[in-house]
């Protein structure tokens, strides 16, 4: 496995692990400005969003990414040999497992728009709190 992989990955542990703990100060901070609403909750909720993102991202290393090698490899065999019915079904396996990655490359990049969302809101609802 590619080291920027597995830095990729222990940096979206350490920032799931920040933003949990952000949860869990905000939750603290509410309590000490008197406000009885969860607005703790949206950093926990935005963990979770990294969370799956996380998810489909090591999906995506660790089974998808070493599918669609052996099908490039399987690809490179098929022309050696000519046999054009193998090519073909290499090339449409090849073809499904790029739409696979472009989709959970999408959710990810969702997942951190939301997650972002999710944590601009708690924050801003807590500025406006303790501004009055």
């Amino acid at each position: 496995m590619k080291l920027d992989v597995l830095l990729y990955e222990a940096g979206l542990l350490t920032l799931i692990a920040a933003v949990v703990i952000m949860g869990m100060s905000l939750k603290k901070l509410t309590m000490i400005v008197r406000e009885k609403k969860s607005i703790w909750l949206l950093p926990v909720f935005a963990a979770a969003v990294l969370a799956v993102s996380l998810v489909s991202h090591v999906y995506a290393n660790f089974s998808v990414l070493p599918k669609l090698s052996a099908d490039i490899n399987g690809l490179s065999q098929a022309l050696m040999s000519g046999d054009t019915q193998k090519l073909d079904m290499i090339k449409a396996s090849a073809a499904s497992l790029k739409s696979v990655l472009v989709f959970l490359k999408a959710l990810s990049f969702t997942c951190f728009l939301l997650a972002s969302a999710m944590l601009l809101a708690g924050t801003s609802i807590y500025l406006r709190w303790i501004s009055k």
